[in-house]
């Protein structure tokens, strides 16, 4: 079975290691440890799928919502902003409606990266798919 979704993760902490974005590092790294976290609690060992790497993604986005808020009620906006900048970075690899937040759905697109091409599918029902010919091929009608 193939999992997208954490692969998806891995390359971005790649990407994010290359170009020197600590905070977005650090929230990936995270990321990545509370999924093993989950993948060896309980009596056995298991793979999460999708499903549930995103139930993972959305209990760091409430951590973080919680930690916002108590930075923000312990006068440490500093902290807060930073808890609330690696929520974002979670949420984007989260669907919009589960993120909670309401709009378009492009508002995000440039903040966030390629959320939008991350989970659209790559050919949608009724697309035709445009024929592939070489041009040493033969045509039918010159056989």
């Amino acid at each position: 079975m193939v999992f997208m979704l954490i692969e998806q993760i891995r390359t971005d902490l790649n990407v994010a290691t290359k170009a020197r974005d600590s905070v977005r590092q650090r929230t990936l790294r995270s990321i990545i440890a509370a999924v093993q976290e989950a993948q060896v609690s309980g009596d056995t060992a298991k793979e999460l799928d999708d499903d549930g790497v995103m139930a993972v993604l959305k209990a760091q986005v409430k951590r973080r919502i919680d930690a916002a808020e108590a930075f923000d009620a312990g006068n440490a906006a500093d902290r807060a902003a930073a808890e609330r900048s690696e929520q974002e970075i979670i949420e984007g690899y989260l669907p919009a409606a589960m993120t909670g937040r309401h709009g378009s759905g492009h508002e995000g697109n440039q903040r966030r990266g390629c959320r939008a091409r991350r989970w659209s599918p790559r050919r949608r029902p009724g697309q035709v798919t445009p024929r592939v010919t070489s041009p040493h091929a033969r045509s039918p009608e010159t056989s």
